[in-house]
């Protein structure tokens, strides 16, 4: 497997996003994340192709389509699912008699789990909700002024990559 520089792994993280998000394509992520103002027309395009291509391989490779759609259920619903289920394990462990109210193996294994999922999903979430107030915002600024839209665009970018690497 190929090494991933530190610029395409930063790219990756904002594909994600992006992409899972649901709010730009492929092509609309490796013109955003790969071509730079003022470029010739010819590196233009083969930055494109490059980036599309990597995109659409990161797409394929790591179930981004399927990370979008189950992103598609609600947050909340998601925790209570997740919270139900950790209640239900420890309600089980509750009612045994006081010398076993210890978890099992399994059981501490899976309240670990779950617990790490639910870690996972608010982290996930907490971005893509950032990215997408983020959006919404830009887009109601240019229906009042796309200068500022653009000035406030570049702003957003700087601090999406800001929150990515930091």
């Amino acid at each position: 497997m190929r090494k991933i520089t530190p610029a395409n792994a930063r790219r990756k993280d904002m594909a994600k996003i992006l992409y899972v998000q649901g709010y730009q394509s492929s092509q609309e992520i490796a013109e955003k994340l790969w071509c730079e103002d003022g470029q010739n027309p010819r590196s233009r395009a083969n930055a494109l192709i490059r980036g599309s291509k990597m995109v659409n391989t990161w797409i394929r490779d790591e179930g981004w389509d399927e990370l979008r759609t189950s992103l598609s259920i609600t947050r909340d619903a998601n925790l209570k699912n997740l919270y139900a289920q950790i209640s239900t394990i420890t309600n089980n462990i509750a009612r045994r008699p006081p010398e076993q109210r210890v978890a099992t193996q399994e059981e501490a294994e899976m309240l670990a789990k779950l617990a790490d999922i639910i870690s996972k999903l608010e982290k996930e979430i907490g971005i893509s909700e950032i990215v997408n107030t983020g959006m919404q915002f830009i887009d109601w600024i240019k229906t009042h002024d796309i200068g500022a839209a653009k000035e406030v665009c570049t702003y957003w970018d700087e601090f999406l990559k800001a929150k990515m690497t930091g």
